[in-house]
């Protein structure tokens, strides 16, 4: 991964392939100390877990796909629980024949490269298990 620092809290980072994406912008935060912000990324992937929350049974039900992939868009958060850093991503990507996956983004492994936007606020985002969902909430 490459990163470029644009201004006090806006980086431009660049995933390269075999890297997974989640892992390196864990990396990344954690490094440069960042418990919150926002991302935005575009790029190509060669695996990818999406998953959907089945709020009845309060688990994630997920699909892997082995296959090249255009990451069409690709947006998401970071927020600390107690003191792990918490990526929340959704994602939508393009097959050859352009047929379309969307869901949360577990895994994403990059094939050509990934570009990421990623806002980084002056203060920590926080998350907090909701009850009623089981999902970990922003605060």
């Amino acid at each position: 991964m490459k990163a470029i620092k644009t201004d006090a809290n806006n980086y431009v980072l660049r995933i390269d392939p075999g890297e997974e994406l989640i892992e390196q912008l864990r990396l990344f935060c954690e490094k440069e100390k960042i418990g919150g912000g926002w991302f935005w990324a575009i790029g190509a992937a060669g695996e990818v877990t999406l998953s959907f929350y089945n709020l009845e049974t309060r688990e994630y039900e997920d699909t892997v796909l082995l296959e090249r992939l255009e990451i069409a868009s690709l947006t998401g958060n970071l927020a600390m629980k107690k003191s792990e850093l918490i990526i929340h991503a959704h994602g939508s990507l393009s097959s050859p024949d352009l047929k379309t996956y969307s869901g949360h983004v577990k895994k994403l492994l990059i094939s050509g490269t990934c570009e990421v936007l990623l806002r980084a606020f002056d203060v920590p985002l926080t998350r907090a298990s909701d009850p009623e969902t089981g999902l970990n909430i922003l605060q």
